[in-house]
């Protein structure tokens, strides 16, 4: 995701300020302040969508529910789904200009 903001950014300080803004955006919608147990389904749906939820989800299984790094296929595939998806769209933008 850092290569697509910094690809996509004019200046260091608008890559840091896109930057700032899209992590203030994402933990809080991937459920990093708050379970997303708690919140409406249709958030919980929404939220699929986002890298965030799908590393708070591992985590909380290890951490709280005491359930070891196995079975943490699922996650790391879609982690690595994410990351490639960002990778290709921040190097594509690199490559056409």
């Amino acid at each position: 995701m850092g290569t697509l903001i910094v690809n996509t950014s004019k200046t260091t300080e608008q890559a840091g300020g896109l930057f700032i803004l899209t992590t203030f955006l994402l933990v809080p919608l991937g459920g990093c302040w708050v379970f997303l147990e708690i919140t409406p389904k249709a958030f919980q749906s929404l939220a699929q969508v986002l890298p965030t939820t799908w590393a708070m989800r591992r985590f909380m299984d290890v951490i709280a529910c005491g359930q070891g790094p196995q079975g943490a296929l699922l996650e790391i595939l879609v982690l690595l789904g994410f990351a490639v998806l960002f990778f290709i769209r921040g190097l594509w933008r690199f490559c056409l200009e």
